[in-house]
This record gives C-alpha cells, sequence and structure tokens, in this order.
C-alpha cells in the first residue's frame, strides 16, 4: 500500500472545489482535488455564467441581506479577471460587461422608482430606450431599462483556464463514503494500492455531499432550462421583470457552431420544473412572445430543456439561502457556494475553518491516478 499526505484534499470538481483549490495553493497549502466525472459537471457548467451583484434579489423593493452578501462579487471577480489576487482568470473570456433588467409591461410603478432610486445606484443605471444596444431594440423593447454591472463569463473558458493551471493536482476518483476514515489529526481516502491522507478534508461536491460522510443537511431546488439555437438571434443578457420578486425570464447568449444560443431560466424554469419538455417548450414560445413581440425565429429554430438540481444547505420552508455555506465536522469540512458567483466567499470561508500551521508551499507528490477532462455545455448537442 502507497500512502500520499496532503495539507488538504476536495471532493469536487465545481467551481467551489476548483476556486478553492486555486485560492488555497496559492496560500500555500499542499492541495490536491478529486472529481468522479468531468470538471465543471452539473451545477457549475449548467449555470448561466453569471456574477450576480444582488440586484435581482432586490426585485421585492428591499435590499435583503442576500444582496448585501453577494453585492461584492462581481469585482472580486473582476479582480481575477484582471490576473490579481489568489486565483488568475485572465485567459477567461467575459461574454458580456453588463445586464439588464428589462421591465414587462404591467410593472408596478413603485419598483421602478425602487430600482432608479438612489439606495439602488450602485447596483442599477436607468438607460433610456432608445440608447440600449442595437440587439435589444431589434427584439420590441421599448421601455427605459436599468443596466447592471454583473458581468457574464464563459464558463467553460473558466474550466479551461482552471485546468491548465492546475492540471497537476485534478485527478479523475470517485471517492466512496466507505473510503473515507476520519482520525484524530488527519482524513484518510483508501482507494486500490494507495491511501491519500489529509490534514484537512475539503467536500464541495455540490449535489454529491449528500453521500459522503458529515456534510451537513443538503436540500435540492430543480431547475428545467430552456435552450433555444437560431440564426435569426442576437446575444442579450437580460433579467425580464415583472410584479414578481424573481425574474420572468433570464436570458444568456452562448455561441454553438456559430450560431448563438439563449440559455433561458429564471422563473420560467422554476415553475417549469414538473413539465414534460414539450410543454416546457411551448411555455417558452409563449413568453417569449409575450415579452419579446418583434423577435421573429426561422423554422430551424432549435428548443431542448435541462432539468439541474440546485444544491444548497438545508433552509426552512426550502429557501434560498443568503451565502455560501460551510460547515466543519472534525477534518472535515463541507459545504456549498450556493451561487457561482459566491465561489470566493466559498473559499475563504473554508480557509477560515482550516486551523492549521503557516503553509509551507509544498509540492504534491504526483499520484498514478488519471487526471479529469471538462463536462460539455449543456447546449453541446443543439
Amino acid at each position: 500500500m502507497t500512502t500520499a499526505d496532503f495539507d488538504l484534499i476536495i471532493i469536487g470538481g465545481g467551481i467551489a472545489g476548483l476556486w478553492t483549490l486555486a485560492h488555497c495553493r496559492h496560500q500555500g497549502y499542499n492541495a490536491i482535488l478529486l472529481e468522479k466525472s468531468h470538471i465543471g459537471c452539473g451545477q457549475s457548467m449548467a449555470s448561466q455564467g453569471i456574477i450576480h451583484g444582488g440586484s435581482k434579489y432586490a426585485l421585492a423593493g428591499i435590499i435583503s441581506q442576500a444582496t448585501n452578501n453577494i453585492s461584492q462579487m462581481p469585482q472580486r471577480w473582476q479582480q481575477a479577471l484582471n490576473g490579481q489576487g489568489s486565483v488568475n482568470l485572465s485567459d477567461v473570456e467575459q461574454l458580456s460587461r453588463a445586464q439588464y433588467l428589462v421591465p414587462a409591461s404591467g410593472i408596478d410603478g413603485q419598483l421602478l422608482s425602487f430600482l432608479g432610486s438612489k439606495s439602488m445606484a450602485s447596483f442599477t443605471e436607468t438607460i433610456k430606450a432608445k440608447n440600449l444596444p442595437d440587439a435589444y431594440q431589434a427584439i420590441g423593447i421599448q421601455r427605459n431599462c436599468f443596466r447592471l454591472n454583473e458581468m457574464v463569463i464563459d464558463t467553460g473558458s473558466l474550466f479551461a483556464s482552471l485546468l491548465k493551471q492546475f492540471n497537476h493536482y485534478i485527478y479523475q476518483v470517485d471517492v466512496k463514503a466507505s473510503a473515507i476514515q476520519q482520525e484524530s489529526d488527519s482524513v484518510s481516502i483508501q482507494l486500490d494500492g494507495l491511501q491519500l491522507r489529509c490534514k484537512r478534508l475539503i467536500q464541495a461536491a455540490g449535489e454529491g455531499n449528500a453521500q459522503l460522510p458529515q456534510a451537513g443537511s443538503m436540500q435540492t431546488r430543480p431547475l428545467q432550462m430552456v435552450m433555444l439555437k437560431d440564426k435569426n438571434l442576437q446575444p442579450i443578457y437580460a433579467h425580464f421583470i415583472g410584479r414578481s420578486s424573481k425574474p420572468l425570464l433570464t436570458v444568456t447568449s452562448h455561441n454553438r457552431n456559430g450560431e448563438n444560443v439563449w440559455y433561458m431560466g429564471g422563473n420560467l424554469a422554476e415553475t417549469g420544473v414538473d413539465f414534460s419538455a414539450e410543454k416546457q417548450i411551448n411555455e417558452s414560445r409563449k413568453l417569449l412572445k409575450k415579452l419579446l413581440p418583434r423577435l421573429q425565429l426561422s423554422t430551424d429554430a432549435q428548443f431542448s430543456t435541462l432539468n439541474i438540481n440546485r444544491a444548497e444547505p438545508q433552509q426552512s420552508s426550502l429557501l434560498r439561502p443568503d451565502d455560501a455555506h460551510v460547515v466543519k465536522s472534525g477534518n472535515i469540512i463541507s459545504g456549498w457556494p450556493t451561487k457561482l458567483a459566491l465561489a470566493p466567499r466559498f473559499a475563504e470561508q473554508v480557509e477560515a475553518l482550516l486551523d492549521l500551521p503557516t503553509p509551507t508551499h509544498s509540492t504534491a507528490a504526483a499520484l498514478n491516478l488519471p487526471h479529469a477532462t471538462i463536462a460539455d455545455f449543456p447546449w453541446s448537442t443543439l
């Protein structure tokens, strides 16, 4: 039996695990990451790539704790995109530097006043309809909108960047709960002919945390996303808002074989979780017709749906958590970032619970294990 020792072993190759790996290795910890399938598979690659700053959480007409917790994330990500700080994302593609809040007809005037108020000035900027980019005017948006300083990134290039930087420390291994043994001063993982031992085990496997020890209680909130590919689509990045405290529709745009794909979530994805794919597509067609009267799809337009679970810490009444969440049990630290944007907060919460001596910047030993590869985009089959 061969034994390899590390400061940290991270389970889960989504954005939480990868950001934590990058951050902790920058701090000097001898850390590796184990992913059972592909880098980014599950929630991370299925996200819309939005780096939220909290504005959509203010649609109830108040600035909530969730808004405050996430408000600094665009700035934190921009630092990483500039190559500054503990995580270097300087080669990651930004799809858009901003998003728009687009009011639907019948929206409450009081909410519009709130979104344009001084208290929201750090989140939103009012843009007159005539000054909107051409892509938005072309689909029939004729009302003043709100520009959000919230970028959208290409998740494929995000994971490609992190894998390129840390490939030597990322392995494809399906760790079973029965293989994990917590001891007084360490945690060991038993594999065929190999024992991996670490001072702290970080469980960042999203929905997979439910199958790992000491992870804490978890909830899942399902979505049925809709994808639309068509040669007539122009790229837009927008939350369409109505009377609800949630966007009626959230659209991000992605390129697939030279054509734009609209990846659609928001309330559409939440309310349609129990629909058949056919019914969910019909619902999306009706919503697009209502919100975007000038949108003309070609006869070759292709629709598809994707079911995905958001894994989060357990909340009463399945409410959305306000922040990243991390818990410690002995030498095992587990948690969920709850949002792509909150990955920096997740990593720092993990670091705060490590309680280890000053790291020595030692290099992780090479292991005779397969290295992980990147998951496909959800729209790769369109």
